[in-house]
């Protein structure tokens, strides 16, 4: 409905003002539009009849709340996302690192792009910032019918989770402790013995792949298959 786009157009003006009360650091891991008109009192007033008059300061008292609901639903995919480690998952209130926040928490969007550092999505921190559902989505021209209020569910791969705790005990690292941030800081090079060499004026080299490059290779699954990781 037209007043629908209108009204979610008026809140992205308000939440951009409310972000400005934020740290930038803090932008990133926010929600989109329609991902907080799902909270109800954002909803009341997007929802609210043809003739009831709506502008930036009718969400003063749901901005108001923002930090409570946001906690609780942060809380709440925490938990489902934690429930899909299986084994490795703990309960809350268990003391040591919590699974959800490490590099071995490994999922995967289909609907990120086919471009492999993006393929895969690593511990918490990187969940609760990626965002499937654009920033300007459904706050334009787009039929009501086609709106996802929602990110899409990330499929949890324990094969690629195995890779990464492997890769953690080679470069030094405790597996039950190590993020995609430590990861990154040691930022090391991985070789493939079975790729084939390539020369440069008179070196033969390998190719160097990150960590984050070597677990979307092909060859690193099937390596996996073959010898029992």
């Amino acid at each position: 409905m037209k007043i629908k786009r209108e009204r979610r157009q008026i809140l992205a003006i308000r939440y951009k003002d409310y972000q400005r009360t934020l740290y930038p650091s803090q932008w990133k891991y926010l929600p989109r539009v329609l991902e907080i008109v799902e909270f109800e009192p954002f909803s009341r007033h997007i929802d609210a009849d043809v003739g009831v008059e709506v502008d930036g300061k009718a969400f003063d008292d749901a901005f108001l709340e923002f930090p409570n609901l946001l906690a609780a639903a942060t809380d709440q995919r925490k938990a489902i996302m934690r429930s899909l480690l299986g084994d490795t998952a703990r309960e809350d209130g268990e003391i040591g690192a919590d699974p959800i926040d490490l590099a071995s928490a490994v999922f995967k969007c289909d609907e990120a792009p086919s471009i492999p550092h993006f393929k895969y999505i690593f511990g918490w921190d990187e969940i609760a910032s990626h965002h499937c559902i654009r920033e300007e989505e459904g706050i334009h021209y787009r039929t009501e019918s086609a709106l996802r209020t929602a990110p899409l569910e990330l499929k949890y791969i324990p094969e690629i989770a195995k890779v990464v705790r492997k890769l953690a005990q080679l470069i030094g690292l405790d597996a039950t402790t190590a993020t995609s941030a430590d990861f990154d800081e040691m930022d090391k090079r991985f070789s493939c013995n079975a790729c084939s060499c390539f020369k440069e004026k008179d070196r033969f080299l390998r190719t160097g792949y990150t960590w984050r490059n070597l677990v979307c290779m092909p060859f690193v699954v099937d390596f996996i298959s073959n010898h029992g990781w």
